[in-house]
């Protein structure tokens, strides 16, 4: 999934601003397990908007059917959370078959068998 930040556009300011603040998100569930973040609303008190990266409870959201500011701070929080895992450690490959297996150099110039 793209997220795109538009630094003309309103909503991505105040996902940004809204994305500071994911230390103080609640963490929940739905009665299904699914998983969303309780998102403070800026401008009611004591209220938490659910959200996930395709939905929200917010009266935009609700509204127009499009991301809101909740679900674009969600999507970078994600985002952010994805790329600070760490990477799985692959094994290295193996060296290619050398000519000179089984062989010894002794600094002479010559080879010598093993």
């Amino acid at each position: 999934m793209v997220t795109v930040v538009d630094t003309t556009d309103p909503r991505s300011l105040k996902a940004l601003a809204i994305l500071e603040t994911a230390h103080g998100w609640l963490k929940c569930r739905t009665k299904d397990g699914g998983k969303r973040f309780g998102i403070p609303s800026q401008s009611e008190a004591n209220k938490y908007h659910l959200v996930d990266c395709q939905s929200c409870t917010c009266q935009d959201f609700t509204r127009r059917g499009l991301a809101c500011k909740h679900i674009l701070a969600c999507r970078l929080y994600c985002a952010r959370a994805k790329a600070q895992q760490p990477r799985p450690r692959h094994e290295t490959a193996p060296l290619a078959h050398q000519s000179r297996v089984g062989r010894m150099f002794h600094g002479d110039g010559q080879d010598q068998d093993q």
